[in-house]
């Protein structure tokens, strides 16, 4: 979605995106505005209290993300400090 606000008009225009293809767009008055925000607001509350907790996994070092981002797609990575033992 992407959203163009013309002040001086006190519209919103919502346009809704499928890829680089533009498939729906509409005016959304300033009144309505207050309305939406408070109605995704509700959503959001909702989603975070009904999420389940997060995961407490350690971040991955710049190293791992380096070797992830580089490692081929279905190639068996050895590190050398584990073939050593």
């Amino acid at each position: 979605m992407r959203v163009s606000w013309y002040k001086e008009r006190r519209f919103a225009v919502l346009s809704l995106w499928d890829g680089s293809t533009c498939t729906s767009t509409f005016r959304l008055p300033v009144e309505d505005a207050a309305e939406l925000s408070q109605l995704l607001v509700g959503f959001l509350g909702d989603a975070i209290r009904d999420a389940p907790p997060p995961s407490h996994q350690p971040r991955p070092t710049w190293i791992d993300r380096l070797r992830q981002r580089f490692r081929p797609a279905l190639a068996d990575v050895i590190h050398l400090v584990e073939r050593r033992h």
